[in-house]
């Protein structure tokens, strides 16, 4: 059977002789500062956090619901009929061009039957 005390958990890693003895695995003398640093960066992992809860809940709050979508659709598609009933520029064209064939047609009438009916 093997000694314990040769068997290495870090192999490649000095043994140290205490708890404060130098550094490195499995005690490391520099624990102290690095879960200093570990906490203070947590309470800004913190603060992080709880502001993008905020900015989420301002979000959820006025952020469109499934019925809001479905209310908006319904209202476009009534704007899309209505719309789509509306003349078109070409109509309107057709429509002004008859109208003004008409009112010269009945403001020339005289002269339009004279021609037709005097040889």
């Amino acid at each position: 059977m093997a000694n314990s005390n040769n068997v290495r958990l870090f192999p490649g890693v000095p043994r140290t002789t205490g708890i404060d003895g130098g550094g490195g695995p499995p005690h490391d003398s520099d624990m102290n500062r690095r879960v200093t640093a570990l906490e203070s960066k947590f309470d800004g992992i913190k603060d992080t956090l709880n502001a993008i809860q905020v900015t989420l809940t301002r979000i959820e709050t006025t952020m469109a619901t499934k019925d809001s979508m479905h209310a908006i659709e319904v209202r476009t598609a009534v704007l899309e009929e209505r719309t789509g009933k509306l003349a078109t520029t070409r109509s309107m064209s057709i429509m002004v061009g008859l109208a003004v064939a008409i009112l010269t047609l009945a403001a020339r009438w005289n002269d339009v039957v004279a021609h037709f009916t005097h040889p």
